[in-house]
């Protein structure tokens, strides 16, 4: 049985996962719908906030199919069931038709909606925002992020885990698909800058995550079942790492996943800490 003092490598999704903060969210539909056609932006809006309230077939957990238009329920990347934008439900043998095989997600077609970042960006598309206009309000976002305006608070007990960690030969790994600038403000802004032994910028996840688990693991001289893979969007930081055969301890602060997603699920890292505190101490 693996238990924390097995472990040699943590490698760490960074936003939703490092910390807790969310009106960023609201921030980043801002920057949008300020980029949108004025006629659009009304639409946008309504559709986003019931979205956000659980009263529009895309929700969180869902899948958002851009080429088709379509929103689906699905079950570790196996579709139960899609919708119309606006609600008509296709019917089981069409829906089965059209994705016999799991989803294989790449975040422009294809979109897991994990998180409220996926929110907004998948209204925006429905109304025709493409990719250059996206990049541009999440880089406004980001920026947003790294100002003085947005406080971040760390989460407790993070930083003496991952001192601990290291002190006894461990290593630490950060891997998130955001940019290196604000990436390592907002890690200046945790106490965080100096905790990680690799930092992986713009890691193209899901696509490229078993890629970069692997140079890791060689790098670090560590087999998978010494290795955890901790992050709060599955397709991108629990599935991969899962086939590699890391434990894995997915952040699931929204209560999208069951039980058996992962080896570790909890609404929060500062729970996985205490879980980690509490199982070192038996």
């Amino acid at each position: 049985m693996r238990t924390p003092d097995t472990f040699k490598l943590v490698v760490f999704d960074l936003d939703g996962t490092l910390y807790e903060e969310t009106h960023h969210f609201d921030r980043y539909a801002e920057e949008i719908a300020a980029r949108l056609p004025d006629g659009s932006r009304e639409a946008f809006w309504r559709d986003y906030r019931d979205a956000e309230r659980g009263r529009h077939t895309l929700r969180l957990g869902r899948a958002y199919d851009a080429q088709a238009d379509l929103i689906l329920a699905h079950r570790r990347g196996r579709v139960t069931g899609a919708w119309t934008w606006d609600g008509r439900a296709l019917p089981a043998d069409e829906v089965a038709r059209r994705y016999p095989e799991p989803l294989r997600f790449d975040q422009e077609t294809l979109m897991n909606i994990g998180d409220p970042w996926w929110l907004p960006i998948a209204v925006a598309v429905h109304y025709g925002f493409g990719p250059e206009p996206l990049a541009e309000a999440f880089l406004a976002t980001r920026a947003f992020m790294q100002s003085e305006a947005f406080v971040m608070r760390p989460i407790p007990g993070l930083r003496d885990w991952i001192d601990r960690f290291r002190a006894r030969g461990g290593k630490t790994a950060l891997m998130t698909n955001s940019p290196e600038p604000d990436s390592r403000t907002i890690l200046r802004k945790l106490g965080l800058e100096d905790a990680f032994d690799a930092l992986i910028f713009w890691a193209e996840k899901p696509a490229k995550t078993v890629g970069h688990l692997l140079r890791l693991l060689a790098e670090f001289g560590v087999r998978p079942e010494e290795a955890v893979s901790v992050g709060d969007n599955w397709p991108n930081d629990i599935a991969p790492a899962r086939r590699l055969g890391l434990y894995t301890v997915f952040v699931d602060p929204y209560g999208l996943g069951e039980a058996d997603d992962a080896d570790c699920v909890v609404p929060s890292l500062r729970e996985a800490l205490r879980r980690a505190e509490t199982s070192g101490r038996r």
